[in-house]
């Protein structure tokens, strides 16, 4: 086996040691978030600050987890990490693609001197495409290495769970997971939602997310098991959610979506003076981001047609 691949194991632990060092930075960007808070209480409300601070815990919680499984050379840290870089590679092109279109017309509402607003735009796009495209990009090529997939299977000869499903369908378990974690986290933002015509808060949105996180969780179960009832429970659930942005969104102001999540009166007359930011905007984003999202749910279908577990990184 030594002969048949060269052994990655000096490049796992720098990698290793490098998303530990992510997931500190992480964990330290969290602490921070409530310094705003303190300096400025009128500017960010507690909700945002709880918000903000659940996302770096959450990327800090899994950066460093996949970091040990990657130290200790285990199977599901490879390919987790394979199917989240394809995931984060796909999802930075299209932000990217909507960020060209947003951050000037940001930038052309903020009081500065021209020259230094296509300064700060073009720093912008810069460090959007290291964080978005780049590390995606690292991911993918090191973990998609033939040498780094030898290195993984000979020190863990054992499959892991995560390689009982083929990779196209582990990336779309992931989603799902995702979406539970940020469904969670609407609990910070009163759990305002948009809900086909009207934005639904408070105890009324509370019902709503619960029931989506349920809904969710069991479709992530059955779409790992490659059940065919859940990839068309997928197909469902993404066609209502986008159909409900279409229409919520052309019918109600974008600013009454932030009233309902609690954002404080100052940050509101912010949004106010940013005169582009319209609902239709928004709905135009999901129905852009919908065609992508459904051909990959066509492409995925033949692997809930005829099963065929253990296919890896196919």
């Amino acid at each position: 086996m030594e002969g048949e691949y060269r052994d990655r194991k000096a490049s796992l632990l720098v990698f290793g040691i490098v998303e530990i060092l992510g997931g500190l930075l992480c964990a330290l960007l969290a602490a921070t978030m409530i310094v705003p808070l303190v300096i400025s209480p009128n500017e960010m409300s507690l909700q945002q600050v709880l918000m903000g601070m659940s996302v770096y815990v959450f990327l800090a919680v899994w950066l460093i987890s996949m970091a040990t499984g990657t130290i200790r050379i285990r199977r599901w840290a490879r390919v987790l990490m394979l199917a989240a870089s394809w995931l984060m590679l796909v999802c930075g092109i299209l932000a990217m693609g909507m960020m060209f279109f947003i951050l000037p017309k940001c930038y052309s509402s903020v009081d500065m001197p021209d020259e230094i607003a296509k300064v700060v735009l073009i720093g912008t796009y810069i460090f959007m495409a290291v964080i978005y495209l780049l590390f995606p990009a690292v991911g993918v090529l090191f973990h998609g290495n033939r040498n780094v997939r030898a290195t993984f299977e000979h020190h863990d000869s054992v499959p892991s769970w995560t390689e009982q499903c083929p990779l196209p369908v582990l990336v779309l378990v992931l989603m799902l997971a995702m979406a539970t974690v940020s469904v969670l986290m609407m609990v910070f933002m009163n759990f305002a939602i948009p809900f086909f015509g009207t934005i639904v808060a408070g105890w009324k949105g509370a019902i709503v997310l619960v029931s989506c996180i349920f809904v969710l969780i069991a479709l992530a179960f059955g779409v790992y098991r490659l059940r065919p009832l859940a990839w068309w429970g997928v197909l469902a659930l993404f066609s209502l959610g986008v159909a409900s942005q279409l229409i919520t969104f052309s019918r109600i102001e974008l600013i009454s979506y932030y009233e309902a999540m609690g954002y404080s009166e100052q940050m509101l007359e912010q949004m106010r003076a940013m005169n582009w930011m319209e609902g239709s905007l928004l709905g135009a984003i999901a129905a852009i981001y919908a065609v992508p999202g459904f051909i990959y749910l066509l492409l995925i279908k033949r692997y809930f047609e005829k099963p065929n577990r253990g296919e890896g990184d196919g």
